[in-house]
C-alpha cells in the first residue's frame, strides 16, 4: 500500500483559485447561471481565508455564491467569508474532549442566535446553514 499525504487546503492556498474556478464553472452550469468569474476582492478573500473545512467548505461556499450571484462575477457580497466572524483565527482543539459534538453544536447555534439578535436568516448564514437546517437544529436542541 502506498500512503499519499494530501496537505490541508490552508497549506496549499495556491490551489484555491484553480479549484474555485472549477467549482464556479460546475455550479454555474448546474444552476444555469451566467456566472463566469470573481471580482478581484472576492478572489483575494478566497485565497486569504484559512479554509478550516478544507475543499468541502470551498465547494459549499462556491455553490452558495453562484446561487446568490445576480451578475456574471461573484463578489464579496456573495461570500460569507467577508464577515468578520469567518476571519477569526481557528481555535486550538485542546480542551474540547470534555464536550460532546452535540453539546458544541448546540452552543454554536445558541451563540449565533444571540450574536444576530435572534434573526434566523443571519444566524443560519453565519453558521453556513440554510434556514430549514437551522430550524431542524433548533427543534433537535429544544431551542425553538
Amino acid at each position: 500500500m502506498v500512503e499519499v499525504r494530501l496537505p490541508p487546503l490552508v497549506e496549499r492556498l495556491e490551489d484555491v483559485p484553480l479549484l474555485a474556478r472549477r467549482f464556479l464553472g460546475d455550479f454555474a452550469r448546474k444552476n444555469r447561471k451566467p456566472v463566469v468569474g470573481f471580482t478581484e476582492g472576492a478572489e483575494r478573500a478566497l485565497t486569504e481565508y484559512g479554509w478550516p473545512g478544507n475543499v468541502r467548505e470551498l465547494e459549499n461556499v462556491l455553490e452558495r455564491a453562484v446561487i446568490l450571484c445576480r451578475g456574471t462575477h461573484v463578489g464579496l457580497a456573495e461570500l460569507p467569508l467577508g464577515q468578520p466572524a469567518a476571519r477569526r483565527p481557528r481555535p486550538e482543539l485542546g480542551g474540547l474532549g470534555e464536550f460532546t459534538l452535540e453539546e458544541l453544536e448546540r452552543a454554536m447555534v445558541q451563540r449565533a442566535l444571540h450574536e444576530h439578535g435572534g434573526n434566523i436568516s443571519r444566524a443560519a448564514t453565519a453558521l453556513g446553514l440554510s434556514r430549514a437546517a437551522l430550524y431542524r437544529r433548533l427543534e433537535k436542541f429544544g431551542l425553538g
